[in-house]
């Protein structure tokens, strides 16, 4: 059931409307004992577990208030279940590296007591490996994860930032043998889990199938929790509360139950009991179809509020395309169109649920909502004003589809609506605005709301905020060409958060690019001798010695990151073999197959400066002076990120010694 009771909480009733469980409800979380131990079992036996469901069978709840209490009862290592949205979006992405905004929201989700400040900057191999690290005494006992809602990942057009959160799980579970990955997803996104989990190269079990509840299962949903409160619910209510909402699936399956549904029906039950009542009779229980056409309502309005269609948009759109569905070729064709994040926020809400029929297509949780709806026809729709948290939310919903214009709108409605003395509430709103400019490509808007959100933070006294947002200041200015301003910043960030690795990184880059070599190589010599084989700061250091001419230490350093090297990398990787071949025959054939796959870096990366100036210099090695000299004039056009000045001088110096060459020919 996807929703939710605090069970310290009495006043509010065992049962728990719309929202999901979660682990503090599982003493009235009735109906799926033997589906919890089974996804126990499977999650504890294998490193890769997954768990299928339509939209409101209960996955999340089932996860939460079933699953994991089972499991803390075995001390094994266990995290919260982790989402990969709403965790942290104030958090400015510009301050990550390749800018994924999955991981940073994951780790906020699987460690929620600790400030995003601290967690997101990690990997998610460096979260996991500290987390495992206080379990010394159980290292030979399975590390539990899960990802709920991976549906999530596939909202975005631009499928970079879940390839990066891709290689950051494979990263994991390659160098952490104890984690065990469980992913949570709608059963319509069932062939993108299963290429996913392909991807991850973990052993897996057929997922697994979760349904909504049959009726024995509704039963004891119904019955169980009421009995915790100290009230009994005969049979014959209960049985009628179950029957009213049966619905039968497909031809020959059995009759079975939404679960949110019964929440709101039990939910409306309680609320209407009157205070003497200890025993639940029928002539209690609540009309089905008013409670229905109230949800309905309630839905709809809460939608319009956050969203901004009208009310009555969305119940025509609902009448158009659902209740009086097109056929034929129009299927599908919609009169009224609204925009992604409304449709899944209808999802989300459990109003609709996608059909699993290859289209965007779609249906009604319930087919008892249908004479719901049709009742709505002149509704009097509840007053609501949204709230600044409920625009933040809705923003970030909006963020998470790629509709950035929708989310600009209610972040900066949002900010407008927190009080001028609510200094943190809008400084995580200027700061998400910086993440929506970044989105859209505008960098100088995206420094200046950070630059704003760090004043605000300051004057909290919010010293490690202000740092990350110096940080993600000065990595822009680094990517717009105004090294000395990088470097201001860099500095001030590294002052505000000492020692953090991958401030001092990113501070060594623009180092490197306002041409300090030395000051560079000191600062990355220093965060390696702190942390080790800090993989981010390897590969940077590796890349500067390669540029350097320094080709043995080049290929030392990125030899110790392993095999996961960014485009950058590898061309810097593949002219440190070139320049190594040169001098010693017995590299030539790793250098010819670092060549191979710089063909296909290029093919990736197109305006990448440093990629680009790399690949020149590595053709001109190879006597491809036509090719090398192309290369450097891209490498010096390039704008993504563009060359640092002083490799710009050194990339002309290649095409004249290009063309001498050419000319000799």
């Amino acid at each position: 059931m996807d929703a939710a009771y605090g069970s310290s909480d009495p006043e509010h009733g065992p049962y728990v409307g719309e929202r999901p469980f979660t682990e503090d409800d599982h003493a009235v979380f009735f109906g799926r004992s033997s589906e919890a131990e089974e996804i126990a079992e499977l999650w504890l036996s294998k490193r890769l577990t997954i768990l299928l469901g339509p939209s409101g069978c209960g996955k999340t709840s089932v996860l939460s208030a079933g699953v994991v209490p089972l499991l803390r009862a075995k001390s094994v290592g266990l995290l919260p279940v982790g989402r990969i949205s709403h965790g942290s979006e104030w958090f400015p992405m510009a301050a990550l590296p390749e800018r994924n905004p999955y991981t940073p929201a994951l780790l906020a989700s699987w460690w929620p007591d600790e400030s995003p400040t601290r967690v997101s900057p990690l990997s998610i191999t460096e979260f996991l490996h500290r987390r495992q690290e206080t379990d010394r005494r159980r290292r030979r006992t399975p590390f539990l994860v899960a990802i709920d809602q991976v549906e999530r990942l596939y909202r975005r057009s631009d499928p970079r930032p879940r390839l990066r959160l891709v290689e950051e799980l494979r990263e994991a579970m390659e160098a952490l043998p104890r984690t065990h990955l469980l992913l949570s997803a709608r059963e319509e996104h069932q062939d993108d889990v299963l290429h996913l989990a392909k991807e991850l190269g973990g052993e897996s079990a057929p997922p697994f199938l979760l349904r909504p509840l049959d009726r024995g299962g509704a039963l004891e949903a119904v019955i169980g929790p009421m009995a915790v409160a100290g009230r009994s619910c005969d049979g014959e209510t209960a049985e009628w509360l179950v029957d009213d909402l049966q619905t039968i699936a497909s031809p020959g399956a059995s009759p079975a139950v939404e679960p949110v549904l019964l929440q709101v029906l039990c939910r409306r039950l309680w609320d209407d009991l009157p205070g003497g009542a200890d025993t639940v009779s029928p002539r209690l229980a609540p009309n089905l179809d008013r409670v229905l056409a109230d949800f309905c309502r309630r839905t709809l309005a809460a939608v319009a509020a956050d969203h901004g269609p009208p009310p009555a948009i969305l119940l025509e759109w609902l009448r158009q395309n659902i209740l009086e569905p097109q056929h034929g070729a129009d299927a599908g064709h919609y009169r009224i169109v609204l925009a992604d994040s409304v449709l899944k926020a209808l999802e989300d809400r459990h109003l609709i649920r996608a059909r699993s029929d290859g289209f965007r297509t779609f249906e009604l949780q319930h087919p008892g909502l249908a004479q719901a709806l049709w009742r709505l026809g002149k509704a009097r729709w509840p007053a609501r004003r949204s709230e600044p948290t409920a625009l933040m939310h809705a923003a970030e919903i909006a963020l998470s589809t790629g509709e950035t214009d929708l989310a600009e709108r209610h972040a900066s409605d949002a900010l407008r609506a927190y009080p001028e003395t609510d200094l943190r509430a809008r400084a995580k709103a200027l700061s998400f605005l910086g993440n929506v400019a970044l989105q859209e490509g505008c960098l100088s808007d995206a420094a200046e709301r950070y630059d704003e959100a760090a004043s605000m933070f300051a004057a909290l006294g919010l010293t490690e905020n202000v740092g990350w947002l110096l940080a993600a200041v000065g990595m822009l200015k680094l990517s717009m060409g105004d090294q000395g301003a990088a470097v201001e910043k860099l500095s001030a960030a590294s002052n505000r958060v000492p020692g953090d690795p991958r401030i001092q990184t990113e501070l060594a880059r623009a180092l490197w690019h306002t041409g300090q070599k030395q000051a560079a190589l000191a600062v990355l010599s220093g965060v390696l001798k702190r942390d080790g084989d800090r993989a981010e700061a390897l590969r940077t250091r590796g890349e500067i010695l390669a540029d350097m001419g320094e080709a043995e230490s080049a290929i030392r350093d990125l030899e110790r990151v392993g095999s996961h090297l960014r485009p950058s990398a590898l061309a810097a990787r593949a002219l440190a073999l070139a320049r190594l071949s040169q001098r010693d025959s017995a590299r030539r054939e790793e250098a010819e197959e670092a060549s191979a796959e710089l063909d296909k870096v290029l093919r990736r990366e197109r305006h990448s400066g440093p990629v680009l100036f790399r690949a020149a210099q590595v053709r001109l090695i190879e006597g491809d002076a036509r090719t090398a000299t192309e290369l450097a004039s891209r490498a010096v056009d390039a704008t993504d990120p563009p060359l640092p000045p002083h490799q710009e001088v050194e990339a002309h110096r290649l095409m004249e010694e290009a063309h001498r060459l050419l000319h000799r020919m």
